[in-house]
């Protein structure tokens, strides 16, 4: 009863929504003092870097990590990327992949249930774990973190990006991951397999 009735006004501006939170200097140093010890990384990209898609994957590149996607982080690389590892991680080879990781990059993912682990054990992160997400509550949820980052993920990987090198065999490693995704699968989701790659041989470009 209220939409009705008349305002008096003024109407008084509203102030202009803060941007996305910087990631800080010595976390991102950190990060790379972190990656340069690795020899076997992992990035796990989720739907909070979409936004940063261009900075991540340049990062992704030029550090040559194999990587996983989320569902809702589909297309920051796209198919038939060299290091693109696979995009659905409910299958006992992406978990034990996660779980060999002797560091994984969690860029944007809330490595919540229904992307790791329903009707599993639950997510093994048995390497150091770099963390970034705007949500600083986020950060320590289903994961604990070797370095947990405050940020926003497209420009920490734009911050970071310069400050690593390429790890050797990131996409011989990707492609092993790729050929074995499905490799003890539920055979409930691997039925479907041959339709859908009947669909793909016809219609390559369809969304």
């Amino acid at each position: 009863d209220l939409l009705s009735e008349p305002f008096p006004g003024p109407v008084t501006a509203l102030r202009k929504p803060a941007g996305p939170p910087v990631p800080r200097a010595d976390d991102v140093e950190a990060a790379a003092a972190l990656i340069a010890k690795a020899r076997k990384p992992l990035v796990i990209a989720g739907g909070g870097a979409v936004t940063g898609a261009e900075a991540v994957r340049g990062l992704i590149e030029k550090l040559g990590a194999a990587t996983l996607l989320t569902a809702n982080a589909k297309g920051i690389l796209p198919s038939g990327h060299p290091l693109l590892a696979g995009g659905c991680m409910l299958t006992p080879s992406l978990h034990r992949a996660i779980g060999e990781a002797d560091l994984v990059l969690a860029l944007g993912t809330e490595l919540g249930e229904t992307e790791f682990w329903y009707e599993l054990e639950g997510l093994k992160l048995n390497g150091a774990v770099i963390r970034v997400d705007i949500d600083p509550r986020q950060l320590h949820r289903n994961a604990r973190p070797t370095l947990p980052v405050v940020g926003d993920a497209g420009r920490f990987a734009a911050a970071l990006a310069p400050l690593v090198t390429a790890v050797e065999g990131g996409p011989a490693y990707a492609r092993q991951l790729q050929a074995a995704r499905l490799d003890g699968a539920d055979p409930r989701y691997v039925r479907h397999r041959p339709l859908l790659d009947a669909i793909w041989q016809v219609l390559p470009e369809a969304v």
